[in-house]
């Protein structure tokens, strides 16, 4: 099995000339070990191919919440606005020009059952063609805002795990099951 382990790009002096106070990321998210994407600041995009890391050209310098590697092969990065582009590497498309109230932004994406999903302390978003809408409008079914906002998908793939200040759900592609709410306990 080989060995990982962390190296600290800050201490690079290759990458140290190159950051910023505004840079930092907030996600990160791979196709491979050898194709990752980081995310973050006002508009930074990283990709390391494997041996190193380099800083993708992006036509925003938004302040970046996620990126996720799409079962299509395309990067979706999002904003705190909601705004969510799709590429990769060098080439990037706005594909949403959302608006989102403070306090809905996306802090994490998931790529589930063929969709974009995104989840926010304002509940849970999708992309539908060109637009990112509520979940609940494609599924009225799915959770609200007290049980989602974090997002996670299951080794397997089958699974969506959402999870929220007052609870958690599981999603199996057909069925959403509560798993706790706060208010079930005395």
């Amino acid at each position: 099995m080989p060995q990982t382990c962390w190296v600290s790009l800050a201490l690079n002096p290759t990458y140290r000339a190159s950051w910023s106070i505004t840079l930092g990321f907030n996600d990160l998210a791979a196709f491979a070990a050898d194709d990752m994407y980081a995310v973050g600041g006002y508009g930074d995009v990283w990709r390391f191919d494997g041996k190193r890391w380099l800083q993708c050209a992006f036509p925003s310098n938004a302040h970046l919440e996620t990126v996720c590697c799409g079962g299509d092969g395309r990067v979706y990065i999002s904003d705190q606005k909601g705004k969510v582009w799709a590429g990769r590497e060098n080439r990037w498309e706005l594909l949403a020009d959302s608006d989102l109230p403070w306090g809905s932004q996306p802090i994490d994406a998931v790529w589930f059952a063929d969709r974009l999903i995104l989840g926010g302390w304002g509940g849970l978003f999708a992309l539908d063609g060109k637009e990112l809408v509520p979940l609940q409008e494609l599924d009225p079914r799915s959770p609200n805002a007290m049980v989602s906002g974090r997002l996670d998908v299951s080794p397997c793939g089958q699974f969506l795990l959402t999870a929220g200040p007052y609870g958690a759900c599981l999603y199996d592609g057909q069925r959403w099951t509560r798993l706790f709410s706060m208010f079930d306990f005395d």
